[in-house]
C-alpha cells in the first residue's frame, strides 16, 4: 500500500513542476504590455542641496497703533499699492482731542501773561523772577502742546515703507489696540530663510547660485544667491539658519509661499542619465526595464522535454485536445537592469553602472512589468500622415 500512495505524491509533484515550467515557458505570451520608451543618452547632472521654507519679504513691516481709539476710515484694502506716509486709517481718541485743546488754551493763556508781565517789567512794577515762572510756565505749556499734537498725529496711521499691503485686520467703528492692525510687504524682494542640517554647510558657500522652486509647480522656477549663512549652529537641532535671496522683479512667487530650493554644489557632464520616471525601486533599489527582442518562438525542444515527451502514453497524446497557444508573441520584451545611480536633479537622474548609451529604456507603462515580460512599444504617427489618414476616411465616407 505505501508504494501506491508514494506514487501518486510523486505524480502530483511532477504534475506541479510540469505546472510551473509551463507557466515558465508561455510568459512570453501572456498579453503584451503597452508602453513607451526612449533612447538613453548622456548628459550633464549635478549634485544639490535641497532646502525647503516659506518665502517672506526683506522689507516687511507689522503695523501696530500707538494709540488706541475707535477706528473712523479704513482708506486701503489689501493688495493696494502703497507709497511711504500714506494713510492707512483714522482713529479717534477722545482723550488725546480733548489734551490737545486744553495744552492750546492753556499756551495761549500764558502767552498773554508773559506779554503782561513783559510790559509791567519794563515799567518796573513787577519784579525779574516773576518773569521768569511765567516764561517757564510757557515752555511748559509749548512742550504739552508739542506732546499733544504729536499724539493727534499719531491717530492716522500711514505706511512706514513702500509696498503693497498683504493684512488689514481691522474694521471701521472697531476698538483698535496694542495688537496688529495692517502689514506692508514688499513682494519684489524676496527672500527664504530656512534651517539647514550641520553636515551641509562644508558644502554651503556664500554667493552660491540657487533655482527656486514652487512647491506644487515645478515649472516655475526662479533664480537666488545665497546671502548668509548664520555664524552660529542650533545646538537643540543641529542645523543652521540659510538666507537666501531671490532675485528682484520675479512675479512668479509671493511672499508666504513654499518652496524648494536646489543649490548646486558639484556636477558630472557627459554621464549617462535617464529621466526620473524610468526608474523604478523594488525595495529601496533602482531598477529599470530595457527594450529588447523576444527570442524566436521555435526553439529546440531540451533533454527534459524530450524525456517528458517519451514517458507519456501516445494514445493519451493522440486523443488531447490542441493547446491552446495563447495570444500572438510579441516582438519585444522587457529586461529588468538592476542599476547604481549618482547624482540626480528634478528630471533627471545618472546611472553609472546597468545600462548603456543607444539602449531603449521604458519611460511609461514600467512599473507593472517585470522581467522579460512581452510589451508593444507605443509608435507615435507624423503629423503628415495622421492627416493623410484623415483625408482616406473622409474620401471613403463620401463616396459611400
Amino acid at each position: 500500500m505505501w508504494w501506491f500512495v508514494a506514487g501518486l505524491i510523486l505524480a502530483c509533484q511532477n504534475g506541479e513542476e510540469d505546472k510551473e515550467k509551463g507557466k515558465r515557458d508561455w510568459k512570453p505570451s501572456i498579453p503584451a504590455v503597452l508602453v513607451k520608451a526612449e533612447t538613453v543618452t548622456t548628459g550633464s547632472v549635478a549634485d544639490t542641496i535641497e532646502i525647503t521654507g516659506a518665502l517672506e519679504s526683506i522689507e516687511q513691516v507689522n503695523i501696530i497703533p500707538e494709540t488706541t481709539g475707535v477706528v473712523q476710515n479704513i482708506f486701503v484694502r489689501e493688495g493696494d499699492q502703497v507709497r511711504k506716509g500714506d494713510p492707512l486709517a483714522k482713529i479717534i481718541n477722545t482723550n488725546a482731542s480733548a489734551a490737545l485743546a486744553r495744552s492750546q488754551i492753556e499756551l495761549e493763556r500764558l502767552e498773554r501773561e508773559a506779554q503782561k508781565l513783559t510790559r509791567l517789567r519794563q515799567d518796573g512794577a513787577v519784579s525779574e523772577r516773576e518773569v521768569q515762572e511765567v516764561n517757564t510756565q510757557l515752555q511748559t505749556a509749548k512742550t504739552s502742546q508739542t506732546e499733544a499734537l504729536a499724539t493727534q498725529k499719531r491717530s492716522t496711521i500711514r505706511s512706514p515703507i513702500d509696498g503693497v499691503v498683504a493684512l488689514v485686520n481691522i474694521r471701521e467703528g472697531e476698538i483698535a489696540t496694542s495688537t496688529q492692525l495692517f502689514q506692508v510687504v514688499q513682494p519684489d524682494r524676496l527672500r527664504l530663510v530656512a534651517s539647514v542640517p550641520e553636515r551641509d554647510l562644508i558644502a554651503l558657500k556664500e554667493t552660491q547660485p540657487v533655482d527656486i522652486r514652487a512647491a506644487y509647480n515645478n515649472e516655475t522656477t526662479v533664480t537666488g544667491i545665497v546671502e548668509r549663512i548664520a555664524p552660529v549652529v542650533d545646538p537643540t537641532t543641529g542645523s543652521v539658519r540659510v538666507f537666501i535671496n531671490v532675485e528682484e522683479g520675479q512675479t512668479s512667487l509671493r511672499p508666504g509661499q513654499f518652496v524648494k530650493a536646489q543649490v548646486e554644489v558639484d556636477r558630472h557632464d557627459n554621464t549617462i542619465v535617464l529621466p526620473k520616471e524610468a526608474v523604478v525601486y523594488e525595495d529601496g533599489a533602482p531598477i529599470a526595464y530595457v527594450v529588447t527582442e523576444a527570442p524566436p518562438e521555435d526553439t529546440e525542444p531540451t533533454d527534459e522535454d524530450q524525456q517528458r515527451l517519451s514517458e507519456n502514453d501516445a494514445n493519451e497524446q493522440t486523443d488531447a485536445e490542441p493547446e491552446d497557444k495563447g495570444p500572438p508573441k510579441s516582438k519585444f520584451i522587457a529586461d529588468r537592469r538592476e542599476l547604481t545611480v549618482g547624482f540626480s536633479d528634478a528630471r533627471i537622474i545618472e546611472v553609472t553602472e546597468g545600462i548603456s548609451v543607444g539602449e531603449q529604456v521604458i519611460t511609461i507603462g514600467n512599473h507593472t512589468l517585470e522581467d522579460n515580460s512581452p510589451i508593444t512599444l507605443e509608435i507615435e504617427l507624423p503629423p503628415k500622415e495622421k492627416e493623410e489618414d484623415s483625408d482616406e476616411d473622409d474620401s471613403e465616407e463620401k463616396a459611400e
